[in-house]
């Protein structure tokens, strides 16, 4: 992993989430302690230095300047893939810009119509009558 994640504390529980594709068997822990010893299964944790398998929670175990010790669960996930499941779709939002004078907009023929004696004529869209005042419809 290139950058620090930052982790929640939440009583004696912690948890931090990396980005997709994270290799966590062995996630290196920064942390600081005014205990004397943090330990995982009995080895002795030095912060930034030891690598730890984060594909199941792991427990910190701290121990106190007076020999009490207390347990931390650091539990780490993986974000979910940034690709679709086959069959998936994922809608991204739409910017409508609308432009100002509406009796300046352009309006282009819409429906090519035939005359009776075979010329093509266009017919603008009831919609458009509706919006535009009618000296911009010429």
């Amino acid at each position: 992993m290139t950058s620090d994640v930052a982790a929640t504390i939440d009583g004696s529980t912690i948890a931090a989430a990396v980005p997709f594709g994270t290799d966590v068997t062995a996630l290196v822990a920064t942390f600081s302690t005014t205990g004397q010893n943090v330990a995982v299964g009995g080895t002795t944790q030095v912060s930034d230095t030891t690598p730890d398998d984060f594909t199941s929670p792991v427990t910190y175990a701290v121990t106190a300047g007076d020999g009490s010790t207390r347990d931390y669960t650091v539990t780490v996930t993986i974000a979910p893939s940034a690709r679709l499941k086959s069959g998936e779709h994922r809608w991204k939002p739409v910017t409508v810009m609308l432009h100002e004078p509406f009796d300046q907009l352009p309006i282009r023929p819409r429906h090519p119509r035939r005359r009776a004696g075979g010329s093509e004529t266009t017919a603008r869209s009831p919609r458009a009558r509706s919006l535009l005042p009618r000296r911009a419809l010429g």
